[in-house]
């Protein structure tokens, strides 16, 4: 094949494109229009499958090659929909697609500087939603192995063989369904843009896989062995998520639109915090693992509700837990966050508790009421764990009472009320401090101060006895 200027061949009309083959020069349709600015390089030829690509600085108004790329099938030229608003300069054809470069600002209708791709195997369902009809194929031609593929024109079914491609956009709130038994493989990049992906089936993407405002729901299994970028969109069902790639950065985004409502599981080796964007029922609950020692696999699966049994648990426990586990990490600091609508009970009270075996205990974490997050270090073993009210301990309570200069007031009575009437004594010393020993946290009590030598201001203090509370002091005004 050879464009140039030229438009006839041994005085036969040819319009800048012919084809040469056996000896015989043959003229492809009615060739290409005359180019705009020839000293721009003229016409470019490549092949793509069956096809003959051009691109110049032509354009016909009322049909055939239009707005500077155009395709010849072996009957007849067509365009590249609207095509690109300045002349390309550069065309290749990769895994079933298009490439061009140049100094455009738009192709088609979207916006695409100086790089763009035609997808050149674009689904449209004309017939039906069987992946495998080719009257559903722009072209009639189902994609072969390794080809790119844009669903953008309604919903599409993989049932009756698996799928493997290069790169597959799914769009335009379209749904694409791999149904049971079946396996949807993308060895590039997967994007979910405002479409959905429905399981039964299982998907394997060995590049990236890109969420922006779509939606993975109930396959099999989701397999990521590149990058996963939740922009926004989730990742639902009961079958599990996994990244295998171990690096950091392997894993953006996540937030309360952007998550993970599977059993998820990451690769995790080495120094710096691995997140685990997870939440579940409309709820970003995420976790944090760091300092860990060991190498390989680390799961994490949300769950909305109480965890039902555990021995020793309190009634008054959290409607959010997490189910964590793996082989091969042997100790790390790991962190939760939760939501203040999931609490029940008195949220001052709660603690981290590990549900491992039936039993339940409390794990020494700090806790923070504020950012609903609670972190616990040097963690070793791995189960479920959710948030839950302390058990009541006896604990000592004390105070202290001063005079008005400041000085200790010595001999005032002091009277401790619990919430059914008890009542107990006790007497300042010389310094003025005072205490009751083996009184049970997470009960409200009202403790009280009278002394015929001084007057308060402020004699009584009703308050919830947390552990480790701080003193109840008292100040007389005079002496």
């Amino acid at each position: 094949y050879v464009s140039g200027g030229f438009t006839t061949i041994n005085g036969v009309t040819f319009n800048r494109v012919a084809k040469y083959n056996n000896g015989t020069w043959t003229p492809l349709g009615n060739g290409l229009p005359p180019i705009n600015a020839f000293s721009l390089g003229g016409t470019k030829l490549i092949s793509s499958g069956n096809d003959l690509i051009s691109i110049g600085d032509f354009a016909i108004p009322n049909g055939g090659p239009a707005n500077r790329i155009a395709r010849w099938n072996g009957t007849a030229w067509s365009g590249f929909g609207t095509g690109t608003d300045a002349t390309p300069n550069s065309v290749a054809a990769g895994s079933g697609d298009v490439f061009v470069g140049g100094p455009f600002a738009t192709t088609g209708c979207r916006t695409s500087p100086y790089f763009s791709r035609w997808r050149e195997t674009v689904w449209n369902g004309s017939a039906n939603t069987d992946w495998h009809n080719a009257a559903n194929w722009g072209g009639s031609t189902i994609p072969a192995a390794g080809a790119g593929v844009n669903i953008n024109a309604g919903n599409a079914t993989i049932s009756s063989s698996d799928v493997t491609l290069s790169s597959l956009v799914v769009g335009s709130g379209r749904t694409l369904t791999v149904g049971a038994g079946r396996t949807l493989t993308v060895n590039g990049r997967l994007d979910v843009a405002n479409g959905t992906i429905n399981g039964p089936g299982t998907i394997i993407v060995n590049g990236d896989l890109t969420l922006n405002g779509g939606t993975i729901a109930g396959a099999n299994s989701v397999t990521i062995n590149g990058n996963l970028n939740l922009v926004d969109g989730t990742i639902a069902g009961s079958g599990p998520a996994n990244l295998t790639t171990c690096r950091l950065t392997s894993l953006t985004g996540g937030s309360s639109t952007a998550y993970i409502s599977s059993p998820f599981t990451r690769c995790v080796d080495r120094s710096g915090i691995y997140r685990f964007p997870v939440g579940s029922n409309g709820v970003y609950s995420p976790v944090e693992l760091s300092n860990i020692s060991g190498t390989g696999s680390f799961a994490v699966e949300p769950r909305t509700g109480a965890v039902v049994g555990g021995t020793g648990f309190p009634v008054n426990r959290m409607n959010r837990h997490w189910i964590t586990s793996t082989s091969s990490v042997t100790q790390a600091d790991i962190a939760f966050t939760y939501a203040d609508a999931e609490v029940v009970g008195l949220e001052a009270r709660y603690r981290l508790w590990s549900i491992n075996g039936g039993n339940a205990q409390i794990v020494p974490a700090s806790i923070n009421n504020t950012t609903n997050r609670v972190s616990a270090t040097g963690v070793t073993t791995f189960a479920t764990f959710s948030m839950a009210e302390a058990p009541s301990i006896a604990q000592t309570l004390k105070g202290r009472v001063r005079m008005a200069s400041g000085k200790g007031a010595y001999g005032v009575i002091v009277t401790l009320t619990d919430g059914s009437g008890n009542i107990r004594h006790a007497i300042t010393n010389m310094f003025g401090y005072y205490q009751f020993l083996g009184i049970m946290t997470w009960e409200n009590y009202t403790v009280a101060v009278r002394a015929k030598r001084y007057t308060f201001a402020t004699s009584s203090q009703s308050f919830l006895f947390p552990e480790n509370s701080a003193d109840i002091n008292f100040s007389s005004t005079d002496h």
